[in-house]
């Protein structure tokens, strides 16, 4: 699996160029919940957020089965390395294999998105090249 540790390497290195990055793409993972000191308050998340290297371009239409299909959102290239930069609200400085899962939520210049796909590049082994993410806008 080196040539894709390579390749995840290359691609993290060209897409933490600050003239290719586009916006402030972050992940934002709910760590834990605490309940709420009376049934009548709320519960308290604690969060980590991860800063990702990464491309955002603008989807709006594709095709299937040669019908126009229209479909909005943002599609994200990701780098496979990212930075853990707070947890429980204490900044933090941590490069970190990127592994994206089902309950992250996108933050695309401060802004929540919903997480419509993602797609690993590649699709088995330990090593993610790149991941491909689409999110509502």
């Amino acid at each position: 699996m080196r040539l894709y540790s390579d390749r995840r390497d290359d691609v993290a290195e060209i897409l933490s160029d600050p003239d290719i990055c586009t916006g402030d793409i972050k992940i934002r993972r709910t760590l834990d919940v605490t309940a709420g000191a009376n049934p009548w308050n709320p519960p308290t998340p604690t969060y980590q957020i991860i800063q990702l290297d990464a491309v955002a371009f603008s989807g709006s239409a594709k095709f299937s089965a040669g019908t126009l299909v229209t479909e909005r959102g943002v599609d994200l290239t990701v780098a496979g390395w990212a930075t853990i930069v707070e947890e429980n609200s204490l900044p933090r400085n941590t490069r970190i294999p990127l592994d994206i899962i089902d309950t992250d939520e996108f933050l695309v210049d401060g802004d929540p998105r919903r997480v419509i796909s993602v797609e690993r590049v590649p699709e088995a082994g330990n090593v993610a090249s790149v991941w491909l993410v689409r999110v509502a806008d």
